[in-house]
Order: C-alpha cells, then structure tokens, then sequence
C-alpha cells in the first residue's frame, strides 16, 4: 500500500529524468508506489502517454548520485525497449553530438549523476538538464 510520503518521494526522485524525458518529446510519470516482501526497494510504475510500460526501483539507503544515476539507467532501458517511433526504437537521450546515432550512456563522475556520450567523454550533461 503507497502512502502519500512515498509518492512524494518518487515524483522528487524522478523529476530530473522526467525533464529529461519531456525535453524528448515523451509524456512521463513515475507513481504508484509499492513494495514487494524481500524487496528493500521501493518500486514504482513508469508510464509514458498514460501506458505502463515497466517498474522503476528506488534504492532509498543509495547515495543521492547514485540513486539518480540507477534510476536513469532503468528508465533508459525501459524506454529503449518499449517506445518506437516509425517502427524503431527510441533513442533516449539522444547524444549531443546530433551526427552520432547512439544513445548517451548514464556516468558517474565525481559524484555526479551524468548522460555522456559513449564515444567522446567530452560530451557530457547532468541528468535533468538535457534541453530540447
């Protein structure tokens, strides 16, 4: 049973991939919060345009980064495999570098919860400040 404290927490920790999300075009949300017996994470649906497409994981004991960071990466991969535009999959976040193809891939760095680019370390932004 989700109490409105958890909620809260979940729409807080999500809020910087969220903005990520929507600068992409994608209608986001993180909610209904819920626990699973032997699970000391707390677990919450993603949907995208209203549609569930998968269950987020919130390692609360994680450090600020890395929760963001562990966060980002299964959204990325929730994304990936479940939203398609003219029969492909979606490429989120798109690299800033816009004549690279691939993904941005979820760092950390020096405390940091960072998208870089997997092919020029160079190219790098926190998560949360991806623009459109």
């Amino acid at each position: 049973m989700q109490t409105a404290d958890e909620n809260e927490y979940v729409v807080e920790e999500f809020r910087p991939i969220r903005h990520d999300l929507l600068a992409a075009g994608l209608h986001v949300e993180a909610g209904d919060p819920h626990r699973i017996a032997g699970d000391p994470r707390l677990l919450a649906w993603l949907r995208i345009d209203g549609e569930r497409i998968g269950v987020l994981a919130f390692d609360e004991a994680a450090a600020p980064a890395e929760r963001l960071s562990t966060l980002a990466g299964f959204t990325q991969d929730l994304v990936v495999e479940n939203v398609f535009t003219d029969g492909r999959s979606f490429t989120w976040p798109r690299c800033l570098d816009r004549s690279h193809r691939h993904p941005m891939v979820v760092v950390l760095d020096d405390g940091r919860a960072l998208w870089r680019c997997p092919r020029d370390a160079g190219l790098a932004v926190s998560i949360g400040e991806l623009g459109a």
